[in-house]
């Protein structure tokens, strides 16, 4: 994720929305696999690295945007 590295842009807001929206989306996917009948060694480790990835270029938006990271989320 290019757009991350750069410093901030107009790209930021757009870019912060569509990755906490797809997080939203794996915690749901999480959510809904912990509800199947599946054996107890079965891992989610691709979705799982999806989600540290996202969360990690967020955190990068965050730091390099304040005005970003002020925004109070609606629930």
């Amino acid at each position: 994720m290019e757009c991350a590295k750069q410093t901030t842009s107009n790209t930021d807001f757009a870019l912060a929305k569509v990755l906490n929206t797809v997080l939203l989306e794996i915690i749901d996917l999480i959510r809904k696999t912990k509800s199947l009948d599946l054996p107890e060694d079965y891992e989610l480790n691709d979705l799982n690295r999806t989600y540290v990835l996202f969360v990690d270029e967020l955190e990068k938006l965050y730091e390099r945007n304040t005005k970003l990271a002020e925004i109070t989320p609606r629930l």
